[in-house]
């Protein structure tokens, strides 16, 4: 059996701030519900089934929840990703090993054959295009970061 009180004060907390509770209500199925209400003597609460195309409007009784498991943390969930983006974003950092490798073969083979000139002008333009990508793999960071920002804003409204 749930703590109903804790479930009752959660659903009132998701209805203030437009969120949704996630709860097992049997099946191993994880509802997501964003509710609008309670029904009968605090029997148990109404809402949209936010799983549903049609963001169906269903009751449910706390008697008959399995696990409660509360208000979706949609910004902890975004600083997750977001850190997760960052460890990913760093793989960017690593590319220029083997770009060094292949500027140095390069390089040399150029040398070799007095064309040192030549080549440097064109691998500049290759460790400028090494820049662009890393730095378009960091700005991928950014969705994340939006995200965060449009939902605080969202919050304060």
């Amino acid at each position: 059996m749930i703590d109903v009180s804790n479930a009752t004060l959660e659903v009132i907390t998701a209805i203030k701030q437009r969120r949704s509770v996630q709860f097992d209500y049997g099946h191993d199925v994880i509802r997501e519900i964003k509710p609008t209400g309670f029904f009968g003597d605090f029997d148990g609460f109404e809402g949209t089934d936010e799983n549903t195309e049609e963001k169906e409007f269903r009751r449910f009784r706390f008697d008959k929840v399995n696990e409660w498991i509360g208000i979706k943390d949609i910004r902890h969930e975004l600083e997750c990703a977001l850190r997760e983006a960052r460890d990913i974003t760093k793989e960017a950092k690593y590319l220029c090993y083997p770009i060094g490798e292949i500027t140095t073969k390069l390089s040399s083979l150029a040398d070799q054959h007095g064309l040192l000139d030549e080549m440097n002008e064109l691998l500049d333009q290759v460790t400028a295009a090494e820049h662009n990508l890393e730095s378009a793999f960091y700005e991928c960071e950014s969705v994340f970061e939006e995200a965060i920002s449009e939902l605080e804003l969202k919050y304060e409204e």
